[in-house]
This record gives C-alpha cells, structure tokens and sequence, in this order.
C-alpha cells in the first residue's frame, strides 16, 4: 500500500484513469456505456448522483488545486505524514476486520501465513503483528530508491523482499531465453521463484498500486497497472490456501474489468466489498475480500492463464497488441450484466453510497 493510496482524491482517479482496472476500462468505452446504463436503469440512486458529483467536480478549477497539492504530499510525504498513514492503514485493516473479518486469523488451525504482495509502508502487516494470530509474513516491496516508500512495520515475524514485482518473469514461467537481448528491460528481469512451489499463504494481501515516484522505462507507462494486477493475482492465487482469504484493492466497482473479476471470484470464494470511511471516504477506491478460496476451482485456473498472458502481452507486447488484448465486446458487457448485475449491485451500492455522501461534502462539487 503506497503513501498516494491514502491522498489522491476520487475525482483525480476517475480523470486520469491511470489504475490497473481504469487501464483496462478505458479502453473498453463501450463496455464502460453498457454497465453504467444496467445500473442507471435499476435506479441505483447513490451511483447516479455520484455520477453528477464528478461531473461537477471535473467542471471545477478548485479540483485542480486540491489534486495538485494532494499528488505533492503523496509523491514528497514528511516523516510525520508517512507514520501517519502507517497508521491510518492500521485502522482500515482493524475496521475491514470488524465489518467482514478480512484480516482475522484466529480461527487458523496451526500457524497462519500471511503473504503481502506490495507491502510499504507495512500498516495492514502491523496490525496482523499486534493482534499476535499471525505467525509469518512474507511481503515484497518497491525498493526506495527505485521510488518505493519507507518501511514502518518491523517484527522478527516479518520476511521483507525489496523488489520490483512486475519484474518477477520467473514466476511467471519465463527463462532468460524468452527474453529477447534487445529489451529495454533484459537485464532487470529476475528468473528465480520468489516463492517455493510448495509454500501456502491463509491470507494474501494485493493492494499494490502504480507509483508515479517509480522510475521505469517509458514503454511500461500505459500497461504498468495491468502488470502490476498481473502479478499479484498469479502469485496470490498460485499461493492460497484451501479456505483462505485475499484482501484487493480496487478502484471504481462500475469498471468492466472490475465486474468481470467480482463474477470470476465469485464463482471460487464468498466475495464482499468493504470501502473505508476515514481517508478513502471521497475516493474511488475500495477493498474486494474474497473468503473462503477454492483454489483447484477452474475458474482459478482460467485467472492464472489470463494473467500470464496478460503480463507477457503488457510486457512484451507493442501498444497495438495491448489494447487488442485488453479490449472487451460490447456483447461481452451485456452478457455478463444480464447474469450477475443484480448481485453486483448488491455488492456495490454500499461502496457508491459511501463515496457519493463524502463527495457531496465537497466545496468542488457544490
């Protein structure tokens, strides 16, 4: 979980579009058209107002101010902002657990591992650490000085891998000899698994998010979020336990790629959203928890297929090649929606309820 999670406004999401799922959906338009015209035509009354709130809130040049002072404090945060949102992050996961039991490992037989897949600063760790049912965590994180931020959470417990996890061609089943010599990147791939094969996890966290602050080469900028996604899909889902929960960050429920992952984990896992009401309030973002994970399902299989493709099109791939790949039918959108659009509003309008009434407190939004 990076600094710029917990400070970037909503409106700022919805207009740069620079997430991993917005990276997918908005190059999807018509697909985007066709589940926000389901939901507007079920009178989802939260979502449309919240609709009109951007609306507004791009309209306004105070937006710009408020965003642009936001991104300095997410990219250059003090030493005092940074424990702050450490902390901060130790009260999402204590209030996610009390909503719907995310982070509770007390009723694990034996000991109950915990793997973080973009880790820094460490809150969500910490609080895992202070409620003490935790008995190993083993989390990679964008190194420093490549742009990752500073670690807070420390504990003998507490197995941390500064790497750059997109750059993890090894678990995604390259060799050095897939890689052509003249990629930009040839020389930053890492071809060793991170992970045994063996080695399972009873609760996987993948909240990670692209940093504008990391330095990579220019050919990653477009495809960097689907990348990111990839990874820590293939790696979670390769490495949970029967019966064990993921934690994932997303951003905007509405996104095509975002409907279409609810519905495939529903099929595998019990699937509830939690949005935090304390600095997320006014955002886009929210948590998907996926309980109870049937990792031989076939529809994990299907995921862990996706994604390695997915990763090798975004890495590999040229700019044409990604949005073909990227790309969903329209006929797609309508078919998923005439079979899962009831129960993903009902997953979803708590999350619109809540952004929609903190945007509504907004001066540029008035």
């Amino acid at each position: 979980m990076s600094v710029s999670d917990t400070t970037s406004a909503g409106m700022e999401e919805d207009r740069q579009d620079n997430e991993g799922a917005d990276q997918a959906s908005s190059r999807e338009p018509d697909a985007r058209k066709i589940v926000n015209s389901y939901i507007t035509k079920q009178n989802v009354v939260h979502f449309i107002k919240l609709q009109e709130l951007r609306e507004k809130g791009w309209q306004n040049p105070e937006a710009d101010t408020v965003f642009a002072k936001q991104r300095n404090v997410a990219d250059k945060p003090s030493e005092a902002t940074a424990a702050h949102f450490f902390r901060l992050m130790k009260d999402i996961a204590a209030d996610m657990t009390r909503s719907c039991g995310a982070f509770d490992l007390s009723r694990v037989e034996g000991p109950s591992t915990v793997l973080d897949t973009c880790f820094a600063p460490g809150g969500f760790a910490q609080y895992l650490l202070d409620e003490g049912h935790v008995s190993s965590i083993k989390a990679f994180t964008l190194p420093p000085d490549i742009g990752g931020h500073k670690i807070f959470a420390k504990d003998p417990k507490l197995h941390v891998e500064e790497i750059d996890v997109t750059m993890l061609a090894g678990e995604m089943g390259l060799t050095a000899a897939d890689v052509p010599p003249s990629h930009p990147d040839a020389a930053n791939f890492v071809y060793k698994n991170m992970i045994d094969e063996c080695e399972k996890f009873d609760l996987v966290i993948c909240d990670g998010m692209v940093l504008r602050t990391h330095t990579r080469h220019l050919y990653r900028e477009s495809s960097e979020g689907c990348r990111l996604s990839s990874v820590q899909f293939y790696m979670a889902l390769q490495h949970i336990k029967a019966g064990g929960t993921m934690v994932v960050l997303l951003h905007k429920p509405e996104a095509f790629y975002n409907v279409k992952l609810m519905h495939r984990f529903s099929q595998f896992s019990q699937v509830t959203l939690f949005k935090p009401k304390r600095a997320h309030a006014h955002r886009s973002s929210f948590y998907m928890v996926a309980k109870n994970i049937q990792p031989d399902h076939d529809a994990v299989t299907e995921i862990l297929t996706n994604c390695k493709e997915t990763w090798r099109v975004a890495t590999f791939g040229t700019e044409e090649e990604f949005r073909a790949f990227v790309w969903h039918r329209p006929e797609d959108a309508q078919a998923l929606m005439e079979v899962f659009g009831e129960r993903f509003i009902g997953l979803a309008k708590k999350v619109w309820r809540i952004q929609c009434h903190a945007l509504a407190k907004k001066s540029w939004t008035v």
